[in-house]
């Protein structure tokens, strides 16, 4: 038995109690004055330590590697990375790549000896865009300040095209549209994902979603929500419509106005046609000679009845009417869910020419003369008793005798 000890951790026992991990030799003499040193011993350390190569915030697309550091690593440790709380598949070596963000953490385990790492946050730069007001909407007229995450150098897009002059964190905004945002930070360049503003345009919509009512009904128009409305027809104001729904009894073109918070913006045009048979005669006449014809089209439907000064026409059931006497034409047709549906007044004349003496005379003064006007058309010829008279083709014949004109 030796008679001193000196261990290479100072200690002079024959038997140290060790807490951390390292190479330990002993040197000893016994009585008799010889000497001799002990072969190197390694205590291994299972270590909960986890360095990260390089910075914790990562470029997109890149890497970092994390590592379990220990100066005397045991020979039986057994590896286990976890990401946001979830083991790793595969990932069972002291290091690991981490290319996204999230929370790394690694399980160290040797015998009955279990250790876990504290959590490595790895942040991916990203750059985002937000806006001030936590808005996406624009009032014409307005303005909206677009918020880039930090960074050291900024560039602004709108719809693909680079904005001269947009190199600032914040970037006020007018305009509509799909902004983007590059960004340098360090080493690093990332360009946003698209940031959509929209113009706050109030949106018409029917009850039916037709634009389109039978004639004597109604529909019901609403707007796009809002603080308070007004609607106008064929761009007048209407007294007192001022909800978010108004219905509407005839047709035109309509839009709401809305107030929301500080901004006051008008829809687009909402055109409702009101359905009422329109009709039309051949070449666009309206008017018959004495003997002839004319036919008048009602536009298209599912069933028609003609009137002639409110009478109904038997039999007069076509799309077609060929009308032979003057006088006032209407039809009544059924269309989908609109029936008994009347046209407005189509007025017939046939021509017959008039004689009018001048100042309303039908009497003359022996001596004298009477200027007659026939009413207009393309050209004349006047007859007294019955008999042409000769040269007498203009609308006006002055008359020296009487007779029967």
């Amino acid at each position: 038995m030796g008679s001193a000890y000196l261990w290479s951790s100072g200690e002079v026992s024959q038997s140290i109690i060790v807490d951390s991990a390292g190479v330990y030799e002993v040197f000893y003499t016994d009585l008799n004055g010889c000497s001799a040193s002990s072969a190197p011993y390694t205590v291994y350390e299972t270590s909960d330590s986890v360095i990260v190569d390089g910075n914790s915030v990562i470029c997109p697309g890149d890497s970092v590697l994390l590592t379990s550091f220990s100066q005397y690593p045991n020979p039986s440790n057994i590896y286990q990375w976890f990401y946001n709380g979830l083991p790793i598949s595969n990932a069972n070596q002291n290091s690991i790549y981490a290319n996204q963000t999230g929370t790394y953490s690694l399980n160290i385990t040797a015998g009955s000896c279990s250790v876990l790492s504290s959590d490595i946050q790895i942040t991916e730069f990203d750059a985002s865009i937000s806006s001030n007001s936590l808005d996406s909407t624009l009032c014409p007229g307005g303005s909206l300040d677009l918020l880039s995450s930090p960074g050291d150098s900024f560039q602004w897009f709108l719809d693909g095209v680079l904005i001269s002059g947009a190199t600032n964190q914040i970037w006020t905004i007018s305009d509509a549209g799909t902004y983007t945002v590059e960004i340098v930070d360090g080493v690093c360049t990332d360009i946003s994902d698209a940031y959509v503003v929209d113009f706050i345009i109030p949106i018409i919509t029917s009850s039916n979603g037709l634009s389109s009512f039978c004639s004597g009904s109604t529909i019901d128009l609403s707007s796009s929500p809002g603080d308070s409305y007004q609607w106008s027809l064929n761009g007048i104001d209407i007294l007192n419509a001022n909800g978010q729904t108004y219905t509407a009894d005839q047709g035109g073109v309509y839009t709401v106005t809305l107030q929301i918070g500080t901004c006051a913006t008008s829809s687009s045009d909402f055109t409702l046609t009101e359905i009422i048979p329109l009709i039309t005669s051949g070449g666009g006449m309206n008017t018959i000679c004495p003997g002839s014809t004319l036919d008048l089209t009602s536009s298209s439907a599912d069933s028609y009845q003609w009137a002639m000064n409110g009478i109904d026409i038997p039999g007069a059931t076509n799309q077609t009417y060929t009308a032979n006497i003057e006088g006032s034409y209407t039809v009544t047709v059924s269309l989908g869910v609109c029936t008994n549906v009347t046209s407005l007044e189509f007025i017939i004349t046939e021509i017959t020419p008039t004689i009018t003496g001048a100042g309303g005379a039908s009497t003359l003064c022996p001596g004298s003369t009477l200027d007659l006007t026939c009413s207009p058309a393309d050209s004349y010829q006047w007859s007294l008793n019955g008999v042409i008279i000769v040269g007498a083709t203009n609308q006006i014949y002055n008359a020296t005798q009487e007779g029967i004109y």
